[in-house]
């Protein structure tokens, strides 16, 4: 019995200049009375379109592809449905939409998965539109290879709107002239019945958007306390809005001073292959999406420089293994972001209980109805920017393009979502006023 699983290799990758070891996820196919195991050339997928892109993308692209093939392994061998029939004898080559539109309605309904350890059904409308997506293209990808048959050209049309591979999952892509594959699972005799487009994943908690300056000014505080090695890390998240895994990356080296401007600039590169591979460890978390110079790392609490001088003199007491590296773990390797992550955990644990002495409210509210984790920072420092206006364009209003290129994004539609989210919280606190007013004077 044959199925397929996703595994992170690290691979020598050669290209027309040079060649480098690179962490990148294989797909394979396991003989599971045997254990034998064999690389998937559906492996070249991800290769052709995800390559170039972090490793948790690559991941996300293989985990799909390989429910999509063990989903139809499965029906197979169970023999009940008949659509599937053809394909004991054809293998691949009879692949069809009628195929990926069951796929579709089985995610839609029937995949099991576990939510606060609840065993629910189904994924949200989100998370099926993404895989959908993705799929249109696994099939045009299949048949461009022609590993199924001339009949299953995906056609094109122009002016819609669909995620692209080579995008980071679930970012819009605005097509409108352009050419983009017609869905076609839209009509092929399989009713496929969607989640709500207003259904949420049942028992999921939100994500924590933001924090007062007052919490995240104790958080540091608990840092400097209880977590030294990554304090000034967590600073930099908070004023720079750095990912974990652009901490990580940073080495003794790659940091000025601007006293005068109130901040640190930041050369923000991928230093995976210095600082980890040689460890063979599994770097994952340890990635830089969008390699910069000069990224800003502003002084908004008037601790920033404090925090590195408390950083580099931690750093002089502790062993280090010939690393350049600004962070490094207990052993004196240089931080991987697994650690970085477990230490923010243990940091996160430490806060909570210091604020529970303090606000017991709003501690119960961080811990039981949020979801957070190290990418708080990012989404405080973006909330700081637009808030106190070091995003503005002449005009005075936030400029999307000013606040992606504080973030380091690459494209303007997180800027957006923040810009429209954060107006529409100060509409709706202009509006309270007014009426606070209105009510006073009557």
């Amino acid at each position: 019995m044959i199925r397929y699983s996703t595994q992170q290799v690290n691979a020598k990758l050669f290209n027309t200049y040079s060649e480098e070891n690179k962490n990148t996820v294989m797909i394979m196919e396991k003989d599971v009375d045997t254990g034998v195991w064999m690389p998937s050339s559906l492996t070249h997928y991800i290769y052709a379109y995800y390559s170039n892109l972090a490793i948790n993308t690559q991941e996300s692209v293989g985990y799909l592809i390989c429910d999509f093939m063990n989903y139809i392994l499965h029906q197979v061998e169970l023999g009940e449905d008949r659509v599937f029939d053809n394909l004991k004898s054809e293998g691949l080559y009879g692949l069809n939409f009628l195929h990926g539109a069951k796929f579709l309605h089985y995610l839609s309904n029937e995949k099991p998965r576990k939510v606060k350890g609840t065993i629910v059904l189904g994924n949200n409308y989100k998370t099926v539109m993404r895989k959908q997506n993705e799929l249109i293209y696994f099939y045009d990808f299949l048949r461009k290879k022609g590993i199924t048959n001339e009949y299953m050209q995906v056609e094109f049309e122009v002016g819609e709107k669909y995620t692209m591979p080579g995008y980071k999952s679930g970012s819009k892509v605005t097509s409108k002239g352009k050419k983009v594959l017609i869905n076609p699972f839209d009509d092929c005799g399989v009713d496929i019945t969607y989640p709500s487009k207003d259904s949420k994943s049942i028992g999921a908690r939100p994500k924590l958007a933001d924090m007062r300056k007052s919490d995240w000014e104790l958080l540091l505080e608990v840092a400097e306390e209880e977590t030294p090695d990554i304090a000034f890390g967590v600073a930099m998240q908070f004023m720079g809005g750095l990912r974990a895994g652009e901490v990580v990356n940073q080495v003794l080296s790659s940091y000025k001073v601007d006293k005068k401007g109130d901040k640190i600039l930041l050369d923000i590169q991928d230093r995976q292959g210095w600082l980890f591979k040689n460890r063979g460890i599994k770097t994952d978390k340890s990635q830089v999406k969008k390699p910069r110079k000069d990224q800003p790392v502003f002084d908004f609490n008037g601790q920033l420089f404090n925090l590195l001088e408390k950083h580099l003199n931690y750093l002089k007491d502790r062993p280090r293994n010939n690393t350049r590296a600004l962070f490094v773990d207990l052993n004196g390797n240089a931080m991987a972001g697994e650690v970085y992550h477990t230490r923010f955990a243990f940091l996160k644990e430490c806060f909570l209980q210091k604020l529970a002495e303090r606000k017991p409210a709003l501690a119960k509210d961080y811990k039981e109805n949020y979801k957070w984790g190290s990418h708080i920072g990012r989404h405080i420092y973006t909330n700081y920017l637009i808030k106190t206006g070091l995003c503005n364009d002449a005009t005075g209003k936030p400029s999307a393009q000013i606040l992606a290129n504080l973030r380091g994004d690459k494209s303007l539609n997180s800027a957006y979502e923040y810009i429209d989210r954060i107006a529409v919280l100060e509409s709706i606190q202009s509006r309270l006023e007014e009426l606070s007013r209105i009510s006073i004077e009557t």
